[in-house]
């Protein structure tokens, strides 16, 4: 019979904080990336593919190892939406640009495309997201203060 050698953990997993800010900037790196690349300013698109579902800030804050329950589900869902979307026409650009058809790859980045309107909506559901939950953290500060407690946050970097 094998014996739990594991000691218990006493201190709770530190919750990190979300970063809005360090995600949209990572966004607007990705969106420079592929525009450089379809205007022939640069050899290739530095893009990552599908990533909200890999190597994603967001993703990596939401399935940490800490338990989320999302108040505002419809906002998590917008911002995935408008972050799938987004990729789905940075994938179709490259593409297209890599095919030889670079007048097409450059319409579908257009002012008025759903490459612009994606990319401002996932700005701005991002946003939203961290004024929310910045809202929140500052409620959980707050209320650890009025109790003499040490609330356990960690940036997201």
């Amino acid at each position: 019979m094998c014996e739990d050698t594991e000691e218990p953990i006493d201190e709770p997993v530190p919750f990190k904080i979300f970063n809005g800010f360090r995600l949209i900037d990572v966004h607007l790196q990705d969106r420079k990336a592929i525009e450089s690349y379809v205007q022939g300013n640069a050899s290739s698109a530095e893009v990552r593919d599908n990533v909200c579902y890999q190597d994603c800030l967001f993703s990596d804050w939401f399935h940490g190892a800490e338990e989320k329950v999302p108040e505002d589900l419809p906002l998590f869902d917008r911002l995935c939406k408008n972050c799938d979307e987004f990729y789905e026409t940075v994938m179709q650009a490259a593409l297209l640009k890599k095919m030889g058809d670079e007048t097409s790859a450059k319409a579908i980045l257009g002012e008025d495309s759903r490459y612009a309107k994606s990319s401002a909506h996932f700005q701005e559901s991002v946003l939203s997201l961290h004024d929310k939950l910045h809202q929140q953290y500052r409620q959980v500060e707050s209320d650890a203060d009025a109790l003499s407690l040490q609330p356990n946050f960690q940036t997201l970097s």
